[in-house]
C-alpha cells in the first residue's frame, strides 16, 4: 500500500504564465494521476489483492471449482465495506459537526455499479448458468472494471454534464488548464516556510516543535487518498509513526 500511495501521489511541475513574475511565468506542483481514478484502480487493487489472490489462488488448486473461500470471501468482504464500514464513518463524525462528500457525481456512480454488481453476481449464478461461471461471463464482469471507471472520470471532469463556461483559462506553454487542475496552489515547501517564519515569532516554542506544526499543518491541508488513510490507520493500531507528525499537547494550542 506504501507504495501505491507513492505512485498515485507523484507530482510533476508546470509552468503558469504570470505577468508579475521577472520570467512571465512561474512553477508549480500538480498531480500526475486523477483522484478518482486512482481511488477506482491502484487503491482497490492493492486493498483487495489478498483476498483476491486467496480466492484465484484455491479455485486454481481446486480444479476451477468453488472451495470453501470463493467469491464469497469477495463478495463478503465488500458487503463488510457497504455496511459496516459505512456506518462507522457515520458515526465517528463528532458531535455537531458534518461532513460532506466532495464529488456526488462520482459517488453517485460508484453506487450504482455497486449494487449493479450485486445484482450481476445473482444472475450469473441463479439464473443465466445456474452454478456455473461461464467465459463470457467472466468476460463481461472484467470489462465492466474499466468501464467504471471511465464513466467515474467523466462525471469527475463533468464531460457532457455541463454548459460550456466563458472564462479567462491560464495558458500553460501552448495547451490550457482549467481551475480543477491548477487548484491555485503553490509548493508545499513555501507553505511551510510561511507558515514557520509565523510559529518562530511565537515566545517559548522549540524549533522542533514549531517544524512538526507546520508540517501537520500542511498535511492536514493537502489532499489525500484512501490509501493514506488506510496506512495511517494502520500504523495508529500497530503503534508504528503515523504519517501526520504529531505536536506536543503542551504546545499543541500554541
Amino acid at each position: 500500500m506504501c507504495s501505491i500511495e507513492r505512485i498515485t501521489s507523484k507530482t510533476r511541475k508546470i509552468r503558469i504564465s504570470d505577468p508579475k513574475d521577472k520570467d512571465g511565468f512561474r512553477e508549480v506542483e500538480v498531480k500526475v494521476w486523477n483522484d478518482t481514478v486512482a481511488n477506482l484502480s491502484l487503491m482497490a487493487l492493492g486493498t483487495s489483492a489478498p483476498e483476491i489472490l486467496l480466492s484465484v489462488i484455491e479455485t486454481i488448486g481446486n480444479k476451477f471449482e468453488s472451495g470453501e473461500l470463493g467469491p464469497s470471501t469477495i463478495v463478503g468482504s465488500a458487503a463488510f465495506n457497504l455496511l459496516v464500514i459505512t456506518a462507522i464513518c457515520m458515526v465517528s463524525i463528532p458531535k455537531g459537526e458534518s461532513r460532506v462528500i466532495k464529488s456526488t457525481k462520482v459517488f453517485a456512480v460508484t453506487t450504482l455499479f455497486n449494487i449493479f454488481a450485486y445484482i450481476w453476481l445473482a444472475v450469473v449464478l441463479l439464473s443465466s448458468t445456474k452454478d456455473v461461471v461461464s467465459i463470457w461471463e467472466a468476460i463481461i464482469t472484467f470489462l465492466l472494471f474499466p468501464v467504471l471507471i471511465i464513466i467515474a472520470y467523466i462525471a469527475d471532469k463533468n464531460f457532457f454534464l455541463t454548459k460550456n463556461k466563458v472564462g479567462t483559462p491560464i495558458e500553460i506553454g501552448i495547451e490550457l488548464a482549467n481551475e480543477e487542475d491548477y487548484n491555485g496552489t503553490n509548493d508545499s515547501s513555501v507553505n511551510i516556510i510561511e507558515i514557520s517564519r509565523e510559529l518562530g515569532k511565537l515566545p517559548n516554542l522549540p524549533e522542533d516543535e514549531a517544524a512538526k506544526m507546520a508540517a501537520a499543518t500542511v498535511a492536514q491541508n493537502h489532499p489525500r487518498s484512501s490509501g493514506w488513510y488506510r496506512i495511517n490507520a494502520t500504523r495508529s493500531m500497530t503503534g508504528s509513526q503515523k504519517l501526520v507528525p504529531q505536536v506536543s499537547k503542551a504546545f499543541a494550542n500554541a
